[in-house]
């Protein structure tokens, strides 16, 4: 009686540390990120562009045709990588599911939101607009530094 008490005791603490590390997963990551971000004027380019979302921070320097990531499920690297090894970078705008803007890493997709809500948005008018032009906008500095790497390596 004592023992099964005790473990019932044990699996709700249990429970709650696991809960409180869901909680601040969340937290800690965007913690992380953004102490590796400051490292990122030590790098030899120049990241004159970037934009911050949940899946991390993108950085871009269109003039030498460099990308750098720093991801959120990687928060303690950036990661800097030649533009030429981007793929169909697109913006989706959707009312329902929001505006992002995505490209292919070596065939891996990389998406980055610029309008997530819980409510049906217009994406004619006002904030809807807006973050339609801003990840427009991303999109044509990801093709420019795209276009920059291949001619580099031409």
């Amino acid at each position: 009686m004592i023992y099964s008490c005790l473990f019932s005791l044990v699996l709700i603490g249990i429970a709650c540390f696991i809960l409180i590390l869901l909680i601040s997963y969340g937290s800690l990551t965007s913690l992380f990120v953004k102490r590796t971000a400051k490292r990122i004027d030590d790098l030899p380019y120049n990241f004159n562009s970037s934009f911050k979302s949940r899946g991390g921070i993108l950085y871009i320097d269109v003039e030498n045709g460099m990308i750098g990531f720093i991801s959120a499920y990687n928060p303690l690297k950036i990661q800097v990588f030649n533009a030429s090894r981007i793929a169909n970078a697109k913006t989706v705008a959707s009312a329902m599911t929001g505006v992002r803007f995505f490209f292919y890493l070596d065939g891996k997709k990389i998406t980055m939101m610029t309008l997530l809500t819980n409510k049906i948005v217009s994406t004619k008018s006002g904030i809807g607009a807006e973050a339609v032009s801003k990840a427009d906008a991303f999109v044509e500095l990801l093709n420019a530094a795209k276009s920059q790497a291949e001619g580099r390596i031409s």
